[in-house]
């Protein structure tokens, strides 16, 4: 529409796509000097910044959602439809990683399933993680009648190892989606209980157990008789026989975690170090691995990777499940204290808490 030279000018004045005041006289000037309407170039440089200022917005826009192509316009990457036009999104896509995850489930038998749900890698998509968050709620309980179903049990263990691992990317993830960590939340809960019973099969097993220790306490002794001699062999052959191997108590459990990380430490492993403390299983308070954590998150800040650390502590976190045992913690303190060090955004880190003694 102008002159090459003032089209250049105005071009190379967009770069940063602002037109500063003083950018604008000399174009006006330029625009004088070609024998332009001053009034009418004015208007134009207006014009070619608010196209300027779309471009921006629509690059922004696909950087942290989508865009309508019905109409343009912004679009929050987990809504359905379009705000503006109502154009409705295929959710396909969505529900991909999902879908596939079932898929290989129902195709395998249950120690593959196992396998299949500790390796499964966790979407990268908001839409993907909001599905899969939704798919771990149902999964990590189980009814009454297959509770002493090994098969069973296991699967669900499984399957609370994955909600972990989705809870804390949700945790990096979806954190300015308040309706998605609510959901988030609630499937952190439900992956730190310590027993696989939903609610109400809950409530009818404590009823079955009460009758079975009334049944123990009142009746059974009346039936007790001595030994035969028979049963008497029997018993003292059993003693005889090579005794089993116990299994670790959590206080050994512990020990064992705190010389295997810093095995991995010293090794330069320190993301099989992760990987092994993600995975422990204890029965009882999950605040005790804190010097274990400790000691990997250390030493990813030694290397400057804040974001390992931080996955990590989100790990440690859902572990606990209890965010006033999260604040105690010296995994807390010293993060808090290196974030505040380097500058870095603790929010996603602190305690609801925080500042409460």
């Amino acid at each position: 529409m102008y002159a090459k030279e003032f089209e250049d000018l105005l071009k190379e004045y967009l770069t940063d796509g602002i037109i500063t005041s003083k950018e604008r006289q000399v174009l006006l000037k330029k625009a004088q000097e070609l024998g332009y309407d001053v009034d009418e170039v004015d208007l134009y440089i207006d014009a070619q910044q608010q196209k300027c200022d779309q471009t921006a917005e629509t690059a922004a826009a696909k950087k942290r959602g989508k865009i309508c192509p019905r109409c343009g316009a912004s679009v929050q990457s987990l809504q359905l439809s379009c705000p503006e036009c109502g154009f409705e999104f295929n959710s396909k896509e969505a529900n991909a990683s999902a879908s596939e995850l079932m898929k290989k489930l129902r195709e395998a038998g249950w120690a593959r399933q196992v396998t299949i749900l500790e390796n499964y890698p966790i979407p990268n998509t908001k839409e993907n993680l909001a599905e899969f968050i939704s798919l771990c709620i149902g999964k990590c309980t189980i009814s009454l009648g297959e509770l002493y179903n090994q098969e069973k049990s296991e699967v669900c263990f499984a399957w609370r190892k994955l909600s972990k691992q989705v809870v804390t990317k949700a945790y990096i993830m979806l954190k300015d989606d308040p309706d998605l960590m609510v959901q988030a939340k609630k499937l952190e809960k439900v992956a730190n209980k310590k027993n696989l019973l939903s609610g109400k099969s809950l409530q009818i097993a404590s009823v079955i157990l009460g009758s079975l220790l009334f049944f123990t306490i009142t009746i059974t002794p009346a039936f007790i008789e001595d030994y035969s001699s028979s049963d008497k062999n029997e018993k003292v052959e059993a003693t005889t026989a090579e005794p089993k191997e116990e299994p670790l108590t959590d206080d050994q459990i512990i020990q064992k975690a705190l010389s295997d990380v810093t095995k991995f430490v010293n090794d330069g492993k320190l993301d099989d170090a992760k990987d092994y403390l993600a995975n422990i299983t204890l029965s009882f308070s999950y605040k005790d691995l804190d010097s274990a954590y400790l000691k990997v998150i250390n030493a990813y800040i030694k290397e400057n990777n804040y974001d390992s650390a931080e996955e990590l502590a989100l790990i440690f976190r859902s572990q606990i499940g209890d965010d006033w045992s999260w604040k105690d913690t010296v995994c807390y303190s010293t993060l808090k204290t290196k974030y505040k060090s380097v500058g870095r955004d603790f929010s996603i880190l602190k305690s609801k808490y925080e500042g409460m003694s």
